[in-house]
């Protein structure tokens, strides 16, 4: 149960009653007064009898949280020979709305039932009196990670340190990090990092579309898997240059095949399938130096 929970049960509490007819909640500044005459009376003023909750300090442990109130009661007092009686009333009211919160509703919300009463006398635009009562509700609530609203780390890759193949028929000599074995379960997977590489060698010599270099990722299958590819500078012989990434995927590894995804160098066509590297594009082994990164996996 929630703390917006509590407060509008104690707000619902109160419009049920039969005798009470206004709330609020806030500092007590807050605290709503009738106009001082006619012609400023409206919706700002406040009704009679009238509950006010007044936020106090909670406390939070491993296993619950407690939830700390001042619940004041108020009614006018026309007179100073009124001013017990609505005190009484007030106080009657307190014990009404701590019965129904105590017994009414059947979920992990509890009431400590050993708090103090203060009567009280103001006299603001209006002159009223009332009860306050210290509140205290108890909820059972486990700090629970497994809930929270985070991505789970699974795993961080480290890079393939040196020389890769660019576009090679083997996917294992284009690999900039080592693959990462899918689960069975199907799920959404974030992948972020960066990739550190020097080129040894321009790897714009093709005709377009192949001039623009790319790494890919892949997932194996009975082919090969398109799932993404990153464009990045072909030019830059012999700079460093990193690559940053960040892309989230929906995917499983479906029985009986065993599937990896592959983080490699090179061009993919949209159904996953490589051009023939013999007819179509260049090879360029040795073309890139892998000199550092990183990856890590998460499911979202």
């Amino acid at each position: 149960m929630t703390y917006f929970e509590i407060v509008n049960r104690i707000k619902d509490i109160v419009f049920r009653h039969k005798m009470l007819v206004d709330f609020g909640y806030g500092n007590l500044s807050d605290i709503k007064t009738v106009a001082e005459n006619e012609a400023d009376s409206g919706s700002d003023g406040a009704d009679y009898p009238y509950v006010f909750v007044n936020p106090q300090n909670h406390q939070r442990t491993g296993q619950s949280i407690s939830y700390r109130f001042n619940l004041i009661v108020m009614d006018q007092a026309k007179n100073a020979f009124e001013v017990l009686k609505v005190q009484s009333d007030c106080q009657q009211y307190i014990d009404d709305i701590i019965s129904e919160l105590r017994f009414e509703y059947k979920d992990a919300a509890d009431v400590i039932l050993n708090f103090s009463l203060s009567p009280f006398k103001e006299r603001f635009q209006d002159t009223v009196a009332g009860m306050t009562a210290s509140l205290e509700i108890q909820v059972a609530d486990n700090i629970n990670n497994c809930i929270a609203p985070f991505s789970k780390l699974l795993e961080t890759l480290d890079p393939v340190i040196g020389l890769r193949n660019y576009n090679s028929n083997s996917v294992g000599t284009r690999r900039m990090f080592n693959s990462w074995p899918v689960p069975e379960e199907q799920a959404s997977y974030r992948f972020t990092g960066y990739v550190d590489i020097i080129l040894q060698e321009a790897l714009t010599d093709d005709a377009a579309p192949y001039d623009v270099p790319y790494m890919v990722w892949l997932q194996d299958a009975d082919n090969p898997r398109f799932i993404v590819e990153k464009p990045f500078d072909g030019t830059l012989v012999g700079q460093p240059q990193r690559i940053t990434f960040d892309y989230t995927f929906t995917l499983e590894d479906v029985p009986p095949d065993n599937n990896d995804v592959a983080f490699c160098f090179g061009y993919s066509t949209g159904s996953g399938f490589y051009p023939d590297q013999s007819t179509t594009i260049t090879t360029y082994d040795d073309a890139v130096q892998v000199t550092g990164g990183e990856l890590k996996i998460y499911k979202s």
